[in-house]
């Protein structure tokens, strides 16, 4: 049986053999420590090193300054340090977003007007315009929890967004609960403590994305698939602000790239109505072309704008009422809850104003449409998981509103 111990009488020889055992375990031993050490010299001499290593506390590690790429020298990639790894397509996302940002020159007023109207629409006090290019952040318009401010890209949230392949709503209803945001330092800072957080990413002409439109919130809340789809509109409508001297300029030679927005995007004339009251439907936003094209003055500044860290929180901002810029007859107005677009057509321009004796044609599309119009390119999803609006309101009551000559020709 194996591993069993078996007695037996030992005989002279078996006696003689073990006296003599030791000492040939001895030799045996001498001549094995023999060899081994042989061995390790030899080994020695092949591998030597030509210094011997300093100290582990005299050691100086020299890190590389700018890593190759974040994935390939961190592993795992740590995203509260580094922030979000760099998206497809980099070094042409960061070319257009650098001339974009270098040519641009937004009409007076116009980013605020876009910020104040996505504080009233949205109901949140802090919102931001950001451009993103290479490793900085550029805030080119904010409000709320937020200043106009340049900071590194690994701070942001907003690059988290450009890692899904599709153009799509980034929709964090508690960033505390993320592992993503959930040590920033813009969410656990009791100077800014943001917690909810909604971002509609900004497309250029040539399929990049090149910078976000954000609102945020310092408490977490729900968000629905209604103001989802105002959003992602709002966002085509800004980044035409954002890009049309670009544009304008021919830099799409320098980059290379087929524009897929079309000239006539830039020269669209577009306003934001809350046709909440249907007998007294107010305006709340014109672009620079409906500024051009009516002849009024339209303007916003960030003294309107909430600023939390001063106490100053949102103004009350209603707009103007529609019918002191257009003879819109406002019983038509019924239609609203019901149908998603009307176009009128002769619209005259409100008397008194520098439209007056000219004839519009004027289109109304809920804001929580697919697209903005028929110039829009390109379409921002809406998360699957997000639901429709149990609130009507926000669904049948904002409108974008599209005015063109009445003897201009038809797109």
């Amino acid at each position: 049986m194996d591993g069993a111990c078996t007695n037996r009488v030992q005989s002279p020889d078996d006696r003689s053999a073990s006296k003599d055992a030791p000492a040939q375990a001895n030799a045996n031993g001498a001549a094995a420590v023999g060899e081994l050490s042989g061995m390790l010299t030899r080994l020695a001499i092949v591998h030597e090193p030509k210094s011997l290593p300093a100290e582990p506390q005299q050691q100086q590690v020299l890190m590389p300054k700018k890593p190759a790429s974040r994935l390939q020298y961190y592993k795992p990639h740590d995203g509260y340090a580094l922030g979000c790894p760099n998206p497809p397509c980099f070094e042409e996302r960061f070319s257009t977003a650098q001339g974009i940002h270098k040519s641009m020159e937004l009409e007076d007023g116009e980013l605020e007007s876009t910020l104040r109207l996505a504080c009233k629409v949205f109901d949140v006090e802090t919102a931001t315009v950001s451009l993103l290019t290479g490793e900085r952040i550029y805030l080119v318009g904010a409000c709320g929890a937020l200043p106009v401010c340049v900071c590194p890209d690994r701070w942001g949230f907003c690059g988290w967004s450009f890692l899904n392949p599709n153009h799509e709503l980034n929709v964090v209803e508690n960033m505390l609960e993320d592992a993503r945001f959930s040590e920033n330092f813009f969410v656990v800072s009791e100077s800014f403590r943001l917690v909810f957080y909604v971002m509609a990413p900004l497309i250029s002409s040539n399929g990049h994305r090149i910078g976000t439109l954000c609102i945020m919130g310092q408490q977490p809340r729900k968000f629905d698939a209604t103001r989802g789809a105002i959003l992602a509109n709002l966002s085509e409508l800004l980044v035409r602000q954002i890009e049309r001297r670009w544009v304008l300029q021919g830099s799409q030679r320098v980059q290379g790239s087929k524009l897929m927005r079309s000239v006539e995007a830039y020269e669209s004339a577009c306003g934001f109505i809350d046709a909440t009251n249907v007998n007294n439907w107010r305006l709340l936003h014109l672009n620079a072309p409906a500024v051009k094209l009516l002849g009024i003055d339209w303007t916003a500044s960030y003294d309107q704008l909430p600023k939390l860290d001063e106490g100053r929180h949102m103004a009350p901002f209603d707009g103007i009422p529609l019918e002191q810029v257009l003879g819109v007859d406002m019983s038509l107005a019924a239609w609203q809850a019901a149908q998603a677009e009307l176009t009128l057509t002769d619209v005259k321009g409100a008397k008194g104003t520098p439209a007056e004796g000219r004839r519009f044609n004027v289109t109304f599309k809920l804001a929580a449409s697919d697209s903005l119009d028929e110039h829009a390119p390109f379409s921002v999803g809406v998360p699957s998981w997000l639901r429709e609006s149990s609130d009507p309101l926000p669904g049948h009551n904002y409108f974008f509103m599209h005015i063109r000559p009445a003897d201009a020709s038809p797109p």
